[in-house]
């Protein structure tokens, strides 16, 4: 399975192939940063999140992600600030992300915002070919020329969003990545132009909650919709359900991916966990044990340390 994932990486690099490029977390709905800038400041108060994930276990060089993402507003609330870093692993390649967010937030009524964000990035996209072990046809002693360089590149790049929210509803609208980089070059053992290029990802997401603060049992259901030109359309739709603003229980399904289940505790006013697992239902399912996806949630408001209701949005 190992050189499957090695030509993928290859293709996806080399050839121009058309996909999904940017990470994609099972708990999205705790951490909108990663893909709306005009997230930023949402909350009212510093809000962070960590998540790690390793996706499809068993599958040697199968992707892993690392992110971290915190944000929070200025005093007077009209202005979102949020930093986050990504690093992304797969097969020989390493991508790492470092994002700079701000949003400008528009109080509609004392229930509803709307929200306009911008976010520069920095990505570092290192392609260690050398590392790859393989019979060349010249001599089985020596490396295959075509791995022979190594790959480190830099990326800037930028995004923008809309992000509207009260109390019980999100609608957020965003281009995480507006610039097409792109790197051309001759690969001179195989005869061809290669040619790796990152393409615009759209992003619409939704959800809502019922009942109050009150309420023992809440129903949280989101929406996730996914657009990349010249591959499909992708979406995932979740549903999680309350219980005493405390614990959470969720399941969520991504088209023609996977199903997921997940779990989670808000352990102090300030903390929370949450735990994801995705079973594969593409033909990866053949080789892989699933997906497990680890969420750590920090919020500090010290206007209101008190507070007992978690983060909804």
């Amino acid at each position: 399975m190992k050189k499957y994932l090695i030509i993928i990486c290859i293709a996806v690099l080399g050839n121009g192939l058309f996909a999904q490029q940017d990470s994609h977390y099972s708990q999205y709905m705790f951490n909108h940063l990663a893909i709306n800038p005009a997230y930023a400041g949402s909350a009212g108060y510093i809000s962070s999140t960590l998540i790690y994930r390793k996706q499809w276990v068993n599958v040697e060089g199968a992707p892993t992600t690392q992110s971290f993402a915190v944000h929070g507003p200025s005093n007077n609330l009209r202005h979102g600030f949020g930093l986050a870093f990504y690093n992304d692993e797969i097969g020989v390649t390493r991508t790492s992300t470092l994002n700079l967010a701000y949003s400008y937030r528009i109080p509609l009524n004392d229930n509803a915002t709307l929200s306009f964000g911008l976010h520069g990035t920095v990505e570092n996209i290192s392609n260690r070919l050398s590392g790859v072990r393989t019979t060349s046809l010249i001599s089985s002693s020596s490396q295959d020329p075509a791995f022979a360089n190594n790959l480190n590149l830099w990326r800037p790049n930028a995004g923008a969003g809309v992000f509207f929210n009260t109390n019980h509803f999100y609608l957020g609208l965003s281009a995480p990545d507006l610039i097409e980089n792109s790197v051309n070059g001759t690969n001179e053992v195989l005869g061809v132009d290669d040619q790796a290029r990152e393409r615009r990802h759209f992003f619409v997401h939704t959800g809502f909650i019922t009942g109050t603060d009150e309420s023992p049992f809440r129903f949280k259901p989101s929406f996730l919709l996914k657009y990349v030109p010249g591959a499909p359309i992708n979406f995932d739709v979740n549903a999680q359900f309350w219980i005493q603003n405390r614990v959470w229980l969720g399941a969520s399904y991504r088209l023609e991916d996977a199903v997921v289940g997940m779990l989670g505790i808000q352990l102090t006013n300030w903390l929370n966990v949450g735990y994801a697992y995705d079973y594969t239902i593409s033909e990866l399912s053949n080789v892989s044990n699933g997906s497990h996806e680890i969420m750590l949630g920090i919020d500090l408001n010290f206007k209101r340390m008190g507070m007992v209701s978690p983060r909804w949005f």
